[in-house]
């Protein structure tokens, strides 16, 4: 009995595993080199031993088609289509288990050209410096796309080129693929880099099988403080400090700053007598927080006058760069009354009387 456990236990044991199919070859084109001639290529897939061409007059089903010898294999001639259009496409087999498939290439055998069509490359491709971030916008082609491929570099173009293959995680030696934007994004950012490095970026359009061609841009990511408007009016009798964000996020890491207080070229505050004294002249904030300097208040007179203006200047400074606007002008709305108008005088006339009176100091808008 024994033995005979034994035996069918070896019985299963030497039963081979089913084989797993490859993945589906990629970057598969057909080219038309004459009327119903045609040469189909692609990129091969790691584990593949065969291929299997199907050609067929309908985009469907599953058609034998020709098999091709030998994983390493990436090309395949064939003529005697006529100038109708066939439908083509590419399986990768390995010990009889073959993939899916890769989509169907509708291919004109009349008309000369590569198919499919590659899509037309994303245009207008523009970045937008933030920090530890680029932000990228750009026309998308015409056509029906599954998605993008976007990658960056720190490297310059003559230690990584322009056409160099993507790997790895180092931007310092090599392009490096970010999340791929979806079919219909024309906006886009790529995180977590590193302020103050010059970044190469790239972008292509893909659809079902073909790449378009690379649209390439650069940027260099950096923390840039900047006033979020260029005025601000503040009332005289105003007690709480304005205190604007001088980044739209919060910052990856830590930094402190200065600013200059000077009066403004209308109607210019005096720093000593208009301004509460005690203001802080430098700022600071801690990484996840935002750069908020309090701006100056006013000191509340008695006195009815023009308002007046006073600047504030973001200083240069380490570990960021200063943006636009780099200053802010502060109004002081005046909220003293006028004082009553002086050498008031009536002159007779036909009729009526004419009244003439001298404009008390400051801003009076009537009477």
């Amino acid at each position: 009995m024994l033995a005979l456990l034994l035996g069918a236990l070896s019985l299963f044991a030497a039963a081979p595993a089913e084989a797993q199919a490859p993945a589906n070859p990629t970057n598969f084109q057909v080219e038309v080199t004459a009327v119903g001639a045609w040469t189909a290529t692609w990129t091969r897939s790691a584990s593949a031993d065969s291929y299997i061409i199907n050609q067929q007059s309908g985009c469907s089903g599953n058609s034998q088609g020709s098999t091709v010898s030998g994983g390493t294999t990436e090309t395949f001639s064939s003529a005697g289509f006529g100038g109708n259009t066939w439908c083509v496409r590419i399986r990768a087999c390995a010990s009889g288990s073959c993939s899916a498939g890769t989509p169907w290439v509708s291919v004109n055998m009349g008309q000369v050209g590569t198919y499919p069509r590659p899509p037309a490359a994303p245009t207008n491709l523009s970045v937008t410096a933030n920090d530890a971030e680029l932000i990228l916008k750009w026309t998308a082609p015409s056509g029906t796309l599954t998605g993008y491929d976007l990658h960056y570099t720190s490297a310059n173009a003559a230690t990584v080129t322009n056409s160099a293959t993507a790997s790895g995680s180092d931007a310092s030696a090599a392009w490096v693929a970010a999340s791929s934007p979806g079919a219909s994004s024309t906006q886009w950012s790529i995180s977590s880099l590193t302020n103050g490095t010059p970044y190469r970026v790239r972008l292509r359009a893909r659809n079902a099988t073909v790449t378009s061609a690379w649209a390439f841009t650069t940027g260099t990511p950096n923390i840039f403080l900047q006033w979020p408007s260029a005025t601000h009016s503040q009332d005289e009798d105003n007690e709480t400090a304005h205190q604007p964000r001088l980044t739209v996020s919060s910052l990856s890491g830590s930094l402190s700053g200065t600013v200059t207080y000077a009066a403004g070229t209308t109607n210019g505050a005096s720093l000593s007598a208009d301004l509460q004294s005690g203001y802080a002249t430098s700022f600071s904030a801690s990484a996840f927080g935002y750069p908020v300097p309090a701006l100056a208040l006013p000191v509340d007179d008695t006195v009815n006058e023009e308002h007046e203006t006073f600047t504030v200047t973001i200083n240069a400074g380490t570990g960021y760069v200063v943006g636009s606007p780099a200053t802010i002008t502060v109004t002081i709305t005046d909220n003293d009354p006028p004082a009553a108008p002086s050498g008031l005088s009536l002159t007779a006339g036909s009729g009526k009387l004419s009244a003439s009176w001298t404009k008390p100091a400051g801003p009076v808008t009537g009477y």
